[in-house]
């Protein structure tokens, strides 16, 4: 995942043609799968990162909007305000 940071951070001036093809690649990988995978490697700041550009792309289309994936990073990254914050809105998690 560094490297995909590192190559997404690059100016296309700087990038070899042949890394232009894989900078393609990775801007194809949804914020949900790059949210998911951070989850698996416990990098809870990225996962909401990515979690979140992802929920706002749902609210926009209109599509419903995965809060447990939002509430699973902000139980990672130890922030309850923001867990219970998001409580309201999932009826499956209920504080306790």
């Amino acid at each position: 995942m560094a490297l995909a940071l590192a190559l997404l951070l690059l100016q296309p001036r700087d990038l070899d043609p042949s890394v232009g093809v894989v900078q393609q690649l990775i801007e194809q990988i949804s914020h949900l799968t790059l949210a998911t995978a951070a989850l698996r490697c416990q990098a809870y700041s990225r996962a909401y990162y990515h979690a979140e550009l992802h929920v706002r792309m749902c609210m926009q289309a209109g599509h419903p909007l995965d809060v447990a994936l939002l509430q699973r990073c902000y139980s990672g990254i130890d922030e309850p305000d923001g867990f219970y914050g998001t409580t309201p809105t999932c009826p499956q998690v209920s504080p306790s």
